[in-house]
């Protein structure tokens, strides 16, 4: 890649007017006609926040962003969304929709680090959250809101990792997931691991038969060569 690509914590690509986007932790935006040369662009309103994800469903792209409430693990998580991204669209303009999830750092999760999964196969919306502090968490949205279809209802899928998300692929849901520590230049020990399940809410097993909330899950990819501390996939 070439340009402007330094970004913490990247969300998913999205494709609008015929450019790609990308944002990151502290209010970070990237743009690119290609999706190789990337130059810096306009940001959504709100400010900073971290970890972010996005979704594109039906008229409208969705991003959710953690904010800090205090200091981690008392995490928030808040919702935005525009029906574009080019700021030149007349369909541009950010709505804030409030808060889908916060955790107050007694209970057992950090709800950082969303990570969203739309389900073809059944028109069902998901968001994956949480950090080391604690399991890993995912919640049902509903699609056509972008906001908890139940605010008291999650399930438990993983434990010992972060910044994951989810994809299904063959009969099958995997949830992606990062273990090891971050941001120690070369010697970072980040890499991502993987369990799946006939199911969005887990259990999700890797290819030993360990469940993730037993801190199980496959090694997907880890440093090697150029490629230092993979992460946050």
């Amino acid at each position: 890649l070439d340009g402007n690509i330094g970004t913490h914590d990247p969300t998913t690509i999205m494709l609008c007017d015929g450019k790609y986007y990308a944002f990151g932790t502290g209010g970070a935006t990237h743009v690119s006609a290609d999706g190789w040369t990337w130059g810096g662009g306009q940001g959504a309103p709100g400010g900073g926040g971290m970890g972010p994800d996005m979704i594109h469903i039906g008229d409208y792209y969705y991003m959710y962003v953690t904010n800090n409430v205090g200091g981690q693990p008392a995490s928030r998580i808040v919702m935005k969304k525009t029906k574009s991204l080019n700021p030149e669209s007349p369909d541009y303009g950010w709505e804030q929709m409030g808060t889908v999830n916060e955790t107050d750092g007694v209970e057992f999760c950090n709800g950082i680090d969303p990570g969203c999964f739309y389900d073809k196969n059944t028109g069902k919306f998901w968001l994956t959250f949480g950090s080391y502090f604690g399991n890993i968490r995912v919640v049902e949205m509903d699609p056509k809101t972008g906001l908890r279809i139940d605010p008291t209802k999650y399930f438990e899928i993983a434990i010992n990792c972060e910044a994951s998300t989810m994809i299904y692929h063959e009969g099958y849901y995997y949830v992606l997931a990062t273990h090891g520590s971050c941001c120690q230049t070369s010697n970072s020990g980040y890499h991502i691991r993987t369990g799946r399940s006939k199911s969005p809410t887990g259990p999700f097993i890797d290819h030993e038969g360990v469940d993730m909330m037993q801190g199980g899950g496959k090694l997907v990819i880890g440093s090697g060569e150029r490629k230092i501390g993979p992460g946050h996939f």
